[in-house]
């Protein structure tokens, strides 16, 4: 997506979900937000929570409700639009400049 930026804040209800719930919500997000005039093709995302990925890869899972809800329906978005989505893990310490954004408070987002 070259040079385009997108972020924000968890809202407080949102804070004390669990971190994989967090790390899908995030990924989930992200594509929707650069890929939502997107058809037909195959997307990359890169995601520092391997659970995550593991969700995405697998379509849904049985261990966690919440994480299976989010990981369906975001594949079912995909799906809608023709996007093949392939996600793979990124360590933390390599996901320096998608963590920075994650740090910034803008009270317009």
């Amino acid at each position: 997506m070259n040079d385009k930026v997108t972020h924000g804040m968890w809202r407080d209800d949102e804070k004390v979900e669990n971190i994989n719930v967090l790390g899908l919500k995030a990924a989930m997000l992200a594509v929707q937000s650069f890929c939502r005039e997107t058809e037909n093709c195959h997307v990359r995302i890169q995601i520092d929570n391997t659970t995550a990925v593991s969700y995405i890869n697998n379509m849904g899972g049985t261990h966690s409700p919440k994480c299976n809800e989010i990981s369906r329906t975001l594949m079912m978005w995909c799906k809608n639009r023709g996007i093949w989505l392939s996600p793979c893990h990124i360590a933390g310490k390599d996901n320096c400049n998608a963590d920075s954004y994650s740090r910034k408070h803008s009270v317009h987002t």
